[in-house]
């Protein structure tokens, strides 16, 4: 575990510095470790969250978490009834208007129903379709997100990263700081470091199903086959 001071002390380091003799700030290095934090949360899929949204009559659109980085799984139900909670498709608005032309139809009550499917209307929409109805109301959509992590501010922050990624960010730390100083070749060689040793540890800390993938912007209902039917 590092705090943000010593990922600073040794980002100092890899550029050949220290505290008393740096063509930075420590302001300016915290903003590069930050950075970093935020690329590799990204990249990783990490922090993570399951929250949950209530959900009302007739209602389709929700507010996004205004955190939410990737939308990995998502549920609906009551997790208090007995087989209530149960995964929801991930869909685009593409395949939603194949399967079903009329989803955003306000005035359709008819098709409320238990919700099936969810995408993400715009940045800070989530949709789900069928709107619920009667019986679905006051029931809650869960969703399993990557977050945007905390902002390091303070010499004794901790990144909320695994640990096996913290000593990482001074690399990308550095590839900033070499864009800055116009020296593209390094600021290139501790990019692609860092991204090697990312890359590897990814699949060792945060090996996991493809069913996981979430909102990948990817993986998706192929209409011709079916509602059962992915995209790999």
């Amino acid at each position: 575990m590092a705090t943000l001071a010593q990922l600073r002390v040794k980002t100092q380091s890899l550029l050949r510095e220290d505290s008393g003799n740096t063509r930075f700030t420590d302001s300016v290095l915290n903003g590069f470790i930050n950075e970093g934090m935020e690329f590799a949360a990204v990249f990783i899929e990490y922090p993570r969250v399951l929250d949950s949204i209530v959900v009302q009559v007739n209602i389709g659109s929700y507010a996004n978490p205004s955190d939410n980085l990737i939308i990995r799984t998502a549920y609906f139900g009551d997790r208090n009834t007995p087989g209530d909670w149960k995964p929801v498709k991930f869909v685009t608005e593409e395949t939603l208007r194949e399967l079903f032309p009329s989803w955003n139809d306000n005035t359709v009550s008819s098709t409320a129903d238990r919700p099936q499917y969810l995408m993400q209307l715009d940045r800070k929409t989530l949709f789900i379709y069928p709107r619920p109805n009667s019986v679905a109301a006051d029931k809650k959509l869960w969703i399993n997100y990557n977050y945007v992590p905390a902002t390091l501010s303070n010499d004794s922050d901790v990144p909320d990263l695994p640990i096996p990624y913290h000593n990482l960010l001074p690399l990308y730390a550095c590839h900033l700081a070499y864009i800055a100083l116009q020296n593209i070749p390094i600021a290139q060689e501790m990019y692609k470091e860092f991204m090697e040793k990312i890359t590897r540890l990814k699949s060792a800390v945060t090996k996991e199903s493809s069913e996981n993938l979430g909102f990948s912007w990817g993986a998706d209902i192929n209409v011709d086959l079916g509602f059962g039917g992915v995209i790999p």
